[in-house]
Order: structure tokens, then sequence, then C-alpha cells
């Protein structure tokens, strides 16, 4: 099986969506399947032939990751050359998106990854109307794969609250009995 997994955030960056893309590649290692991850360039020589690095830039937003600029069809010939047996996204932006459009163009199984609860953060921010697009467009993008995956029981009931179904939890590495929402306490932030 050959997968090809498109992430706008991998390392070195840290972040959940990074770690957890990481531990993925290391299973495929681990277990050899073949694997091609597209990620934002970050400006880091990269030794793994395995990952290829799509234009980027600074993310004003979000000062610690990149915000990738990918050219469709320098992905066209990547994937041409790596013909995947199933596209896995791991984000709902940018190489996510051209994820599912490749997916779609050449009929190849697509999975997603749902990580980061935007709609929270918006709220936080008081930007309702962004948060009830946003909802909005969660919808459409994970409609758009044949199977999502979430990675707990309380992301995965999020979802189904706003619409989103087709999900299953898939553990991403964390371990949720000591990083449960049941433990979250405002005074240790």
């Amino acid at each position: 099986m050959k997968v090809a997994i498109f992430t706008d955030t991998y390392a070195p960056e840290i972040n959940g969506v990074a770690l957890t893309t990481e531990r993925l590649v290391k299973y495929f290692k681990d277990n050899n399947i073949e694997y091609m991850v597209l990620a934002p360039n970050v400006g880091e020589k990269c030794e793994d032939s395995n990952i290829i690095r799509c234009k980027s830039m600074k993310f004003i937003l979000y000062p610690e990751c990149r915000l990738s600029v990918p050219i469709y069809p320098y992905i066209v010939k990547a994937m041409g050359d790596f013909k995947p047996d199933i596209i896995h996204v791991m984000t709902p932006i940018n190489i996510g998106l051209c994820g599912i459009k490749y997916a779609k163009e050449y009929n190849i199984p697509l999975v997603s990854h749902y990580h980061t609860n935007f709609g929270q953060y918006l709220n936080y921010y008081n930007f309702k109307l962004i948060e009830d697009l946003s909802w909005k467009y969660f919808r459409w993008f994970h409609g758009k794969c044949d199977r999502n995956y979430c990675p707990s029981q309380s992301s995965y009931e999020l979802l189904e609250n706003h619409g989103i179904g087709n999900f299953e939890v898939v553990n991403n590495g964390i371990d949720i009995d000591v990083f449960s929402p049941k433990y979250r306490d405002i005074n240790f932030r």
C-alpha cells in the first residue's frame, strides 16, 4: 500500500497535528508501508526523500507555523510519480484542499483527520459568525472524505453535534487517561 499524507504542518514545527503526523510516518516506516508527505517548506533541509516540501510563507495569525502556498501542478507531478493507493489529509486548509482535489480528480480513496477545535478558538475570540461558518466549512470538507478520524470520544461527540458524520475515533498516541478533559483545570493554564 502507498499512502500520501497532505498536511499544512509538519516537523520541525511542534503542535498536535505535526506530532501526530510524525507518529504516523514512524508507523509506516516500522511496518514497511510506502508513504509520501506533502508539507510546507520550513526552510530546513529534510533528509527524508519521502517528504515533499511545498512553498510557504510566514503565517501572521499563527507565527509558529508556515502558511502553505501549494502549486497544484507540482503536487500532481509528485503524486503521479508516487501513485498513491490512498490519500490521508491531516489539515483542512491549503495542502489539505489539494489532497481532496487530487483524490477526487484521480478517483483515489480519501481519509481525513480532525485535530483542532477551531470553533472553540473562534468562540474564545468572540467570532461567533465565523465560528458558524467554520462548522459549515468542516461539514463540506469532511463530507468529501470516504472516512474521517478524530482523536477522542469528546471530539467525536462535538463533530456529531455539529452535523458532521462518518467519523471513527482513533487514538493519536496521546495518553487519553492522563490528558482527559475531565482533568482540565483553568488554574493549571
